[in-house]
């Protein structure tokens, strides 16, 4: 069950479609043919208070954390950065344009060791990848 996490700064709130980035990368995600999308849980996180680089209020960030289980192959977990990368420039470009913007993606795995479950989503155990 592969898990993306948007975060980003507060100022973002009015001018970021968010529906519409979350949107873009489920689809990015499900083209690496790695990523199920009936396993696949989106979120975004907004920063009431942050601080980018020299503070300038009009500074803006994004964080995009990919949490997935163990077990693919480094040329795998680079194909699904890469692929969430480009759809993300894509879909930001009108604010790169406009603004101060950073924007990160970071891949991690999951210790399933240390990971518990419960769940009564329609998806299949083989789905929760």
């Amino acid at each position: 069950m592969p898990h993306i996490v948007v975060e980003h700064s507060g100022n973002l709130s009015g001018s970021l479609d968010v529906a519409g980035l979350l949107q873009c990368l489920k689809q990015a995600a499900v083209e690496t043919g790695q990523v199920q999308e009936e396993g696949l849980r989106i979120r975004t996180l907004a920063s009431e208070h942050s601080l980018v680089g020299d503070g300038h209020p009009g500074n803006a960030f994004i964080h995009i954390t990919v949490r997935i289980r163990p077990g693919r192959s480094e040329a795998v977990k680079t194909r699904i950065v890469e692929n969430l990368h480009e759809a993300a420039c894509a879909w930001l470009q009108p604010q790169f344009e406009t603004m101060a913007l950073g924007l990160t993606i970071e891949l991690q795995e999951i210790d399933i060791a240390f990971r518990r479950l419960r769940s009564t989503l329609p998806t299949s155990p083989e789905l929760i990848k």
